[in-house]
């Protein structure tokens, strides 16, 4: 009888082998179906990995800290010392030579970031690996999985990291272009206005698109055998993820509200009604001081500097009169982005899970052997 039959959709079943475990490595009940289910699965995994995934994370976050604030002391302790130590001003034919060694002088902050940031990046690959291990309760140090992915993949990531980075600065070359048209032609601003406004919009648009359907992009350099090229990464993710578009848009949207506004800034008020952000505070005012102290226009500019000094006494002014409103400021911006990066760990947890579930339904021939990384 046609009243009997099941008119509902068949169900996905996520293939399973011996202990449990999917294709690729993961548990398969933990390859929810659904934004809802994945992001239930997210929060489970993330209870039991919190600590083991942001441990690793402390030194480098701390070290591009520290990294950006003495690249940017160092120099202002430099030309202090200069004002300080000379009996008169510099020659303006050497102004610019002290300007040299100043950047000269910012040297180790620069490769504190630097170093803190790469092994930030590798990190964002390599944990993915000690998810899935995590939660199949065959725990590899993170130690190995780095070293592993770093003699791996280390090219194939910085393959795609360049054309990610070209990507997502299409839209401000963009914004960029039409503002200098509008502002060498001032008789068709308006008109540059509105292209600039347009263009800008449809390229962030754009941009979120293809930031979506590449999610999954760091998943498949951990994950599956190294490509060189980075189309090849991008066509893999956007094979995993184009018939899941909206769950992809909706957990980095789910993500994003939870580690980049709620959580930053719940910590961030606690912080700023505790009153313990208050040595972080004077820390950054003392380094604005240094700033507006270095931006006074010299008496004696180089030749050809001349152009430039209107532009130096403005920010001289705008740093002086506004030293107490900027150091709060950047006080909150520390702390909200020093919550977001120790959050990593929830988002590589939630797009290992959906690599997982989707790289099972749509495999590719070969896999990273899990012995080879386990030697």
């Amino acid at each position: 009888m046609s009243s009997s039959l099941n008119t509902q959709p068949a169900r996905e079943v996520i293939p399973s082998f011996s202990g449990g475990l999917s294709l690729t490595g993961f548990p398969a009940d933990c390859l929810a179906v659904g934004l809802g289910g994945l992001l239930r699965q997210t929060v489970l995994g993330y209870q039991k990995l919190a600590w083991p995934l942001t441990k690793p994370l402390i030194l480098p976050v701390l070290s591009q800290v520290v990294g950006i604030y003495l690249a940017l002391w160092l120099p202002n302790l430099f030309q202090q010392w200069l004002a300080t130590s000379l009996v008169r001003p510099v020659q303006a034919e050497l102004q610019l030579l002290m300007v040299l060694v100043a950047i000269v002088v910012s040297g180790p902050g620069i490769y504190l970031f630097v170093n803190g940031f790469w092994q930030y990046v590798v990190l964002s690959c390599s944990l993915n690996l000690n998810v899935r291990e995590g939660l199949t309760e065959r725990p590899v140090s993170v130690k190995d999985a780095y070293q592993y992915f770093n003699a791996q993949a280390v090219w194939p990531l910085v393959n795609f990291l360049m054309l990610l980075a070209v990507v997502w600065l299409l839209p401000f070359a963009v914004g960029g272009g039409c503002l200098y048209l509008a502002l060498t032609d001032p008789h068709n601003a308006w008109m540059w206005g509105a292209i600039c406004a347009g263009l800008t919009l449809c390229a962030l648009v754009a941009l979120s698109v293809f930031s979506v359907f590449g999610s999954l992009g760091l998943q498949v350099l951990a994950f599956e055998p190294p490509c060189a090229n980075p189309l090849q990464v991008l066509r893999r993710s956007y094979r995993l993820v184009e018939d899941r578009f909206w769950t992809a848009l909706g957990l980095a949207l789910s993500l994003w509200l939870i580690t980049a506004l709620l959580i930053p800034g719940a910590i961030g008020l606690l912080v700023e009604g505790s009153g313990l952000g208050a040595p972080v505070q004077w820390a950054i005012t003392h380094l604005v001081s240094d700033f507006a102290v270095a931006l006074k226009p010299p008496a004696y500019p180089p030749k050809g500097f001349e152009n430039w000094l209107p532009m130096i006494e403005m920010a001289h002014q705008f740093l002086t009169a506004y030293r107490a409103e900027l150091s709060v400021e950047l006080t909150r911006g520390l702390v909200a982005s020093l919550c977001t990066s120790f959050l990593l760990p929830l988002g590589t947890i939630a797009y290992s899970l959906f690599y997982g579930r989707q790289a099972t339904l749509k495999p590719r021939i070969a896999l990273l052997p899990e012995e080879e990384l386990m030697q």
